[in-house]
């Protein structure tokens, strides 16, 4: 059995120790020292039955001290204690060649320095750039950065995505950036970290989708009495007996030549879009928050055909309330809630859902004037639904306690 190297493990727990200290962010700093315990290099050290370990690890600790790098400290019958890193920068810097280990010195460093060239005209991304260059300062590693490279690489990927204009696969997205399909995915979870927490927009579940890089192609669904041209095609989607779908590749191509509809409802839920049926009324299924493209297919409904009466219908919680801000702000048409409201609480309260502790900060935090009257009633319940257990009736706009 090949014997361990001793030698190698203490300077790497030493480093390690070193690396979370005061000393290695203020190397100035005198006012403790970077102590390992024997039996912190092997919780065995002390039981005689492993007696071969003990020995190797303090030959270990011997070369290390004649080498200049530590001082043992030992009790009064001599035995081995604990051992002192001796804190010498060139003896250090050796130290990290024995313990076969990046210089973190040089690794934050190196990732510090990708970070001060690059500079972006997006606002979240220089936020999530400042910060880390704060951080890094202050000797502290950067979860989402592990080296310079990969700072360079995940950096790109950012900018990338905020010039992604059309729908793209995430496999083309990644051959865009990298010229290798797979290299993105490895990056993926912090990519969405990242952008989950300094992107202050509402963003889509599947992130990426937000930015128009989606993990599966992309659809639109819709329903009504609206007839399109398309690739010089005529589609009368009031005479399909069911939904009609347009893959977002299609809709730069798709034209508007007739909508009988007077209302225009767009939906949360697919389950919710497949199940409702509304009299006089143009239904669209957003897939929860809308991006660039479904919204220029709203813009250019409502463009053609300005007199509609716009709604959107999701569910009654602090998500639904937030895609419904998401969707009127970004649009800037005149979306109204559509069977959001007090009523439909109070008719469905038996079949809602318990409120989170998050759902209630989230709601006790919305300030938007439509919501005011249900979040309190919500509050008061500490209840939400789900817009799948709520039966919308066809004629619903003949009906006010519906708005």
């Amino acid at each position: 059995m090949q014997e361990k190297d001793y030698k190698k493990e203490v300077a790497n727990k030493l480093l390690s120790k070193y690396e979370n200290s005061k000393h290695f962010i203020d190397r100035n700093s005198t006012n403790r020292r970077v102590l390992l315990k024997m039996t912190e290099i092997n919780k065995h050290y002390n039981d005689s039955s492993f007696y071969n370990q003990y020995r190797q690890i303090n030959d270990a600790v011997d070369t290390l001290e004649e080498e200049g790098y530590i001082d043992i400290n030992k009790d009064m019958q001599g035995d081995y204690m604990s051992v002192a890193l001796i804190l010498d920068l060139e003896k250090i810097n050796k130290l990290y060649l024995i313990a076969n280990r990046v210089n973190k010195h040089d690794l934050l460093n190196g990732i510090l320095e990708v970070c001060e060239e690059e500079k972006s005209d997006i606002d979240w991304i220089n936020n999530f750039l400042n910060e880390t260059i704060v951080s890094l300062k202050k000797g502290h590693a950067s979860f989402y950065l592990k080296d310079s490279k990969e700072a360079k690489d995940i950096l790109h990927i950012l900018k990338q995505l905020t010039r992604q204009k059309d729908e793209i696969s995430l496999r083309k997205f990644s051959i865009q950036c990298f010229h290798d399909s797979k290299k993105l995915e490895n990056y993926l979870p912090r990519i969405e970290s990242i952008i989950k927490n300094y992107d202050h927009e509402e963003l889509e579940e599947d992130i990426l989708s937000s930015f128009n890089v989606l993990k599966n192609p992309g659809f639109i669904y819709l329903k009504g009495h609206i007839v399109i041209s398309l690739n010089g095609q005529i589609i009368d989607v009031g005479k399909i007996n069911g939904p009609f779908s347009i893959t977002t590749e299609n809709l730069q191509a798709l034209e508007i030549k007739a909508i009988y509809d007077h209302h225009l409802v767009t939906i949360e839920n697919l389950t919710s879009f497949y199940d409702l049926k509304l009299n006089d009324s143009l239904i669209i299924y957003l897939g929860g928050y809308h991006n660039s493209l479904r919204r220029s297919l709203l813009e250019k409904i409502v463009a053609f055909k300005p007199s509609l009466a716009c709604f959107h219908f999701g569910d009654l919680d602090a998500g639904g309330m937030n895609i419904f801000h998401h969707l009127r702000t970004k649009t800037h048409i005149d979306f109204q809630p559509l069977a959001m409201n007090c009523f439909v609480l109070e008719t469905y309260r038996e079949y809602g859902r318990k409120l989170s502790k998050n759902d209630i900060e989230r709601l006790k935090h919305n300030d938007d004037p439509y919501f005011q009257d249900v979040i309190k009633l919500m509050l008061k319940w500490q209840v939400k639904l789900e817009q799948e257990i709520i039966d919308l009736p066809e004629d619903i706009f003949e009906q006010s306690q519906y708005f």
